[in-house]
């Protein structure tokens, strides 16, 4: 897979569990900050956009991370628990 596809694929699969997770911490933020009026929530929700947009890209682990003896370990910080455990799963599977 080249580089710009591996990217694309590892910021999708972040994003489906980053998003959720900053929209709820922006939702208590914005909660918290309600006393203090619209500009403190506006500034919540702006800095959860940026968050859900600049996160799942920056935890991107390119293929020149990855160990030379096994090309999935690059994988380990794209992918949230579930996906980890399934690999692991699926590796040992294919080992044995």
């Amino acid at each position: 897979m080249n580089g710009f596809v591996c990217f694309g694929a590892a910021y999708f699969l972040n994003s489906l569990w980053q998003a959720p997770l900053f929209g709820g911490m922006g939702w208590l933020a914005s909660r918290m900050l309600k006393r203090l009026g619209p500009q403190a929530q506006h500034a919540a929700w702006v800095a959860t956009l940026g968050l859900m947009i600049l996160i799942p890209g920056l935890l991107h682990s390119g293929p020149e991370t990855t160990h030379p003896s096994h090309p999935a370990v690059g994988l380990y910080s794209a992918h949230p628990p579930f996906v980890l455990q399934m690999t692991h799963v699926m590796l040992l599977t294919k080992l044995n």
